[in-house]
């Protein structure tokens, strides 16, 4: 008996479609038994925005930085003003715990942290990554504006962090997506360190970028 070829076709892709749903829905169990939490935050720069610092005769003259700018930049250390510095940039160390026996690969990480009412920053991740039985340290890269809300961030009791990505079981498999939500207490002792290396850094910059407005 011959089976019309048309038939084969229709019946392949059908087999195909049906395998690619198993490997999704696989995908979405391990991802459902995942948890996900912030554990260290790192401060690693910041970048001071230069139109503040023009290139001008007064500048040049002066044997002292802008007083207006160092003005700014104290009062935004000791949370007055409403003045924009420029951008502060963290790490926090994300920790997804992997409590089954097989691994998933995820991908395009992006999200949100929120921390109160004082700042939400946006965040993002590598663009592909292993997540074997057990728990995967996964740095996330935060962007922060440098303003008042940043030192005030001590006063904060908690944080939540949001997001979204996309998984697989291979490298290269079918993307499943996936979004999360966590809220957690801020380390205080962590966070009070974060916030006294941004204070240092700032006001190093500012009076680096000062300097360069002599060159």
């Amino acid at each position: 008996m011959r089976i019309p070829f048309t038939f084969l076709v229709i019946f392949t892709a059908l087999m195909f479609s049906s395998c690619a749903g198993v490997r999704k829905a696989h995908a979405a169990k391990i991802l459902s038994r995942c948890s996900f939490q912030m554990e260290a935050w790192q401060f690693d720069s910041v970048s001071i925005d230069s139109s503040l610092f023009p290139r001008s005769k007064d500048a040049q003259t002066s044997l002292f930085p802008n007083p207006q700018v160092l003005k700014v930049a104290q009062e935004l250390i000791q949370g007055k003003g409403n003045s924009k510095l420029g951008v502060a940039y963290l790490t926090v160390q994300f920790a997804v715990q992997n409590p089954g026996k097989d691994s998933i690969w995820i991908q395009d990480m992006k999200g949100s942290i929120r921390v109160d009412t004082l700042f939400e920053a946006q965040w993002n991740s590598t663009p592909r990554r292993l997540v074997a039985p057990g728990v995967v340290q996964i740095p996330l890269s935060v962007k922060v504006n440098i303003d008042t809300r940043l030192f005030k961030v001590l006063a904060a009791d908690s944080a939540t962090i949001q997001g979204g990505l996309q998984a697989a079981l291979t490298p290269d498999g079918e993307l499943v997506p996936f979004q999360f939500q966590r809220r957690q207490h801020l380390p205080k002792e962590e966070i009070a360190n974060l916030v006294e290396s941004a204070k240092k850094d700032v006001l190093q910059t500012v009076l680096g970028s000062w300097a360069k407005s002599f060159q």
